[in-house]
């Protein structure tokens, strides 16, 4: 039983020692620097799925009900498609998390989305304007 535990001062005596030794310290420059910069940055904003779908159907004038639609409309696919690339570049969910917030989608299809969603920016398609505008009403920082 010796050997499984070598050290014969309990763990939480060791814990409060370690933090005794240490004498308190300003903080660095660097530290300081970057506290000051999160600060500038602003609030940290967290989106929900539904927040961007709400903005997205606001900004196309289209009901919500086509955000969760699991039709193949084409008419609606330029909407959903964007909100799809915003939900997957704002905020931390997973594919197929955000593909049961779309029809119960595929994560496949999502990341179809994401890249012709891309692909349309990187043409200059208008989408990037549209995204642009979206993501300032969120309130949310976008590349």
């Amino acid at each position: 039983m010796d050997r499984l535990w070598p050290a014969k001062v309990p763990v939480a005596k060791q814990r409060r020692e370690k933090f005794r030794r240490q004498p308190p310290r300003a903080p660095t420059a660097q530290e300081w620097f970057c506290e000051a910069w999160s600060l500038l940055d602003g609030p940290d904003i967290r989106l929900s799925i539904k927040d961007i779908q709400r903005a997205v159907c606001e900004h196309f004038h289209v009901p919500h009900m086509y955000m969760e639609s699991s039709r193949r409309n084409h008419a609606h696919y330029l909407p959903r498609a964007t909100a799809i690339y915003l939900c997957k570049n704002l905020t931390v969910q997973s594919c197929p998390a955000i593909g049961r917030m779309f029809g119960n989608r595929d994560h496949t299809t999502i990341l179809s989305c994401v890249n012709s969603v891309e692909k349309m920016i990187a043409l200059r398609h208008p989408i990037a304007r549209d995204i642009e505008l979206i993501t300032i009403k969120l309130g949310a920082k976008h590349e």
